[in-house]
């Protein structure tokens, strides 16, 4: 038989259970509370994993977004370069994008910097100088003297929050650079200004200063373009010298030369001296003839208009190396250009003291004012005084620079002879044939070929005299182009010895060129410039008599 438990027993049981109960219920707690804590921990985990990736990461994430977008702005100055190449060359205005700032991406949870900006802006002026040049076709102009002209660099300055090397990317000269803080300089492309026998100097202008957390245009607007070539020679016996601002060290400027300063190149010597606000390169070339092209391109509307439009006058050709006769008419050409060789418009005075002018209605005036066309070239019809001979002189000038003085670079004057026929055939070396002679006695022209490809053309002479004819000295008279601009220069058999100018003086020949009796020679012209039906005049003398030959190119 079962015992029952007593009162006291079963209040002992029931204390038991309320106490396993408790036990229980405190175990369930525990397990809650654990799981909050885990929570919090995992929380300060992940915060702690997001600062760390804020502190680290993201920087080294920007900072390669800064890097990269560095190398794009280099291309973008690469396309602004060719931009003002364009312009001053062309004469065309033309555009660049430059991105100035870089655009980091979005992130959830963490935090960008600021977008930070850049700058374009131009520094300040430099000088550019050329020395002992002188240019046969535009000697008052340029005649040996030291010639100068500011130019400005254009520069991109980054401001990046990571990339703290950077560097800054500047143009100059048809070469991109970039500069360090540090004051290193590294060449961004491996362009120059010396190029053979051509030196290509494109002067920019303007006060730009653009701040921007995107991206800008650039404008480019020509000023003095397009870039005419222009034929200059040493002055002196030492070469002629260039120098210009630069940021880059000698050494480099001697890398980016390295094709021009070899055995076969044109450039002698190349130094660096620092000067303020920029240091300064010069360049020493090779005695010898060059192409100058030059021009100026504006980045901003801020320009100096001063340094701009007529500065010198020359003669354009000169088709009167015959006779002018009484009573005949004859036109002459004069060309006006800026201080860059450039054509632009103004004003010249023709007048003569053995002669007038006349106007396009037919009426005769003692003076002419004429204004040039596009291309600074002013005509106008001179008509000798009637009962005068000799030689006389137009004149065509004009104060420029409005200082109450006509410079000689301001005046140009234009011998020509009138009444005179020269004889032909006698023993006077300085007597002049008649244009194209065809006499007993004469060096007769006899057939023209052109070889557009090497700009030469080939004259077949005859001699029809029973006396052996040497050359000895030549001139080119004039040179009037069918299209572009007039030769400069003409290599006779191709010699570099025998080099001569459009409207300078006699050259003397080194080489040995006999027409002998009765025999035809050819003799050929190579032209910095030739093409089809372009027409010129040459004067040649030979022992014992001269001839003028008008050449029409087929």
């Amino acid at each position: 038989m079962t015992q029952l438990p007593t009162s006291d027993g079963r209040n002992r049981l029931s204390r038991a259970h309320r106490l396993v109960r408790a036990v229980r219920a405190v175990r369930g707690d525990d397990r809650a509370v654990s799981e909050v804590v885990g929570a919090i921990l995992l929380f300060g985990l992940l915060m702690s994993l997001l600062v760390l990736i804020q502190v680290n990461a993201v920087p080294a994430q920007n900072q390669q977004v800064e890097f990269e977008h560095n190398q794009r702005v280099q291309q973008d100055m690469l396309a602004l370069d060719g931009a003002l190449l364009q312009t001053g060359t062309e004469n065309v205005p033309a555009s660049a994008s430059v991105e100035l700032a870089a655009r980091y991406p979005s992130r959830f949870f963490l935090v960008n910097p600021g977008v930070g900006s850049g700058t374009i802006e131009t520094t300040a002026p430099g000088t550019v100088t050329v020395s002992n040049a002188h240019a046969p076709s535009a000697p008052t102009y340029w005649d040996g003297d030291d010639r100068t002209f500011e130019t400005r660099l254009v520069r991109y300055r980054p401001n990046y929050r990571e990339y703290r090397n950077a560097p800054a990317t500047v143009y100059e000269h048809n070469t991109l650079v970039n500069t360090f803080a540090s004051g290193a300089t590294v060449p961004v492309d491996s362009g120059s200004f010396v190029d053979g026998d051509q030196v290509t100097l494109l002067l920019v202008d303007g006060q730009l200063s653009t701040a921007s957390t995107g991206a800008v245009a650039v404008e480019t607007t020509p000023l003095s373009a397009p870039a005419r070539s222009l034929t200059i020679t040493n002055e002196t016996d030492d070469g002629i010298t260039i120098s210009v601002p630069t940021t880059l060290s000698e050494t480099q400027w001697e890398s980016l030369l390295a094709d021009e300063t070899g055995a076969n190149g044109n450039v002698t010597d190349v130094v660096v001296a620092p000067r303020t606000p920029h240091d300064v390169l010069t360049v020493t070339l090779r005695p010898g003839s060059y192409r100058l092209r030059m021009g100026m391109v504006g980045v901003s509307g801020n320009t100096d208009d001063s340094v701009l439009g007529p500065h010198y006058v020359t003669a354009d050709d000169e088709p009167f190396a015959g006779t002018l006769r009484e009573g005949e008419s004859k036109q002459v050409t004069v060309r006006i250009s800026d201080r860059f060789n450039n054509p632009t418009t103004g004003d010249v005075t023709f007048s003569s003291p053995d002669g007038s002018f006349v106007r396009p209605d037919g009426s005769v005036v003692a003076s002419l004012t004429k204004s040039s066309d596009e291309s600074g070239r002013v005509a106008a019809v001179f008509r000798p005084t009637p009962g005068f001979t000799g030689t006389t002189v137009v004149t065509a000038e004009r104060d420029f620079d409005g200082d109450s003085t006509v410079q000689s670079r301001e005046r140009v004057d234009l011998s020509i002879p009138v009444g005179q026929t020269g004889a032909t055939g006698d023993s006077n070396e300085d007597s002049v044939s008649g244009i194209n002679p065809w006499s007993d006695e004469s060096v007769r022209l006899e057939s023209v070929a052109l070889d557009g490809g090497a700009n030469t053309v080939t004259l077949g002479l005859y001699n029809n005299g029973s006396v052996d004819r040497e050359i000895r000295r030549v001139r080119l008279l004039f040179y009037s182009a069918n299209s572009g601009d007039p030769a400069e220069w003409g290599k006779l058999n191709g010699s570099d010895d025998d080099q001569f100018f459009r409207l300078s003086d006699w050259e003397q020949v080194d080489q040995s060129i006999v027409i002998e009796s009765k025999t035809p020679e050819a003799v050929t012209i190579t032209f910095d410039d030739a093409g089809n039906k372009d027409f010129f005049g040459i004067a040649v003398q030979y022992n014992g008599m001269s001839s003028n030959y008008f050449v029409q190119v087929p």
